[in-house]
């Protein structure tokens, strides 16, 4: 029987002018290659005794909270990865690589399910994953930790994925403020949303206008297409003439999905 794991990674979003290519956060760029339609793996630095007892075809579920200069969002589920194998750096690091039955989630709050997990410490001991209520999900996922009530975070998953989605269309140029504040009000009204600064890569997803990759653009008109709503945010420089988010609209618009968002300050 699979174990589970549940582990924590901070997310923010880095307005495309303020990126550092020195930056640590951006150390590992991610290729045209590489995978973008689910994980490829997850890193801890830590080796402590909790991540040696992981295996292949074990579950590490990914907590995120997006950080943002105008807020926070809910915290939610990033990921599912199922470990097909480990590989051990020089470092004493260890990634566990995902396989092909890995998946992103889309982003929706995952406060109440949180609440409801429980973990095993190295004792055996059984505990609620967060102790203080109200404290952010980061303090209580620090390091990696068993989970005791895998099933609840499945079913969840299940339903997420089968809840109708809001698709987030916007230009990073100019439109990310508003992109994030109409996420928020989505999530504050219960629902599921795509927006690829959460269901892609996150280097991938920072950098999404200086990828070309046909490939990438065919998954994400998929994400359009199954999406209940299309929301467009509506900056002086969103559906520019030969621009990604011009082709968002104009299909947004054939399907009869398409909406623009309410403006805000």
């Amino acid at each position: 029987m699979s174990q589970h794991f549940i582990h924590y990674i901070p997310r923010r979003v880095v307005m495309r002018s303020s990126i550092d290519p020195g930056d640590p956060w951006f150390s590992e760029f991610q290729k045209n290659t590489d995978v973008f339609s689910r994980p490829a793996y997850h890193t801890t630095r830590r080796a402590s005794s909790l991540t040696r007892t992981i295996k292949k075809g074990d579950i590490i579920w990914i907590v995120g909270q997006i950080r943002s200069p105008w807020g926070n969002l809910p915290p939610g589920i990033d990921a599912r990865i199922k470990v097909d194998h480990l590989v051990v750096g020089n470092d004493g690091s260890t990634r566990f690589v995902a396989s092909h039955d890995s998946s992103w989630l889309p982003l929706a709050d995952a406060t109440a399910i949180l609440g409801k997990l429980e973990t095993i410490d190295a004792s055996g001991g059984v505990s609620r994953l967060n102790k203080t209520i109200g404290a952010p999900i980061g303090l209580s996922l620090q390091s990696m930790r068993r989970l005791h009530t895998p099933e609840v975070i499945e079913n969840w998953c299940r339903h997420i994925r089968a809840a109708p989605h809001h698709f987030v269309s916007y230009r990073i140029c100019d439109g990310t403020f508003g992109a994030f504040s109409h996420v928020r009000s989505l999530l504050e009204k219960g629902k599921v949303v795509f927006w690829d600064r959460w269901c892609l890569p996150r280097r991938l997803a920072e950098r999404r206008e200086l990828v070309d990759d046909k490939r990438l653009d065919r998954y994400l008109m998929k994400q359009l297409q199954r999406s209940q709503l299309v929301w467009g945010i509506e900056t002086s420089k969103y559906a520019a003439l030969g621009s990604y988010s011009q082709r968002e609209r104009d299909k947004a618009i054939r399907l009869g999905v398409y909406r623009a968002a309410p403006i805000r300050h």
